[in-house]
């Protein structure tokens, strides 16, 4: 579901974008972009309202 979404966000996903995608708390989305990242799955970049999270290439 989230990898077939991912086409609208050239720039990286933001935490406002996955809310808006999802459906979901700004608690539960942070929580939910860190846990992709400690999985390996993406990669975080920039701080604060820049932050970017991307798909970490090779992965499914």
């Amino acid at each position: 579901m989230f990898a077939a979404r991912l086409d609208r966000f050239n720039g990286g996903v933001s935490v406002k974008n996955y809310i808006s995608v999802i459906k979901t708390s700004p608690a539960t989305a942070n929580r939910d972009l860190n846990d992709l990242v400690e999985k390996g799955i993406m990669q975080r970049t920039g701080e604060y309202e820049s932050t970017r999270y991307w798909l970490m290439s090779g992965k499914t």
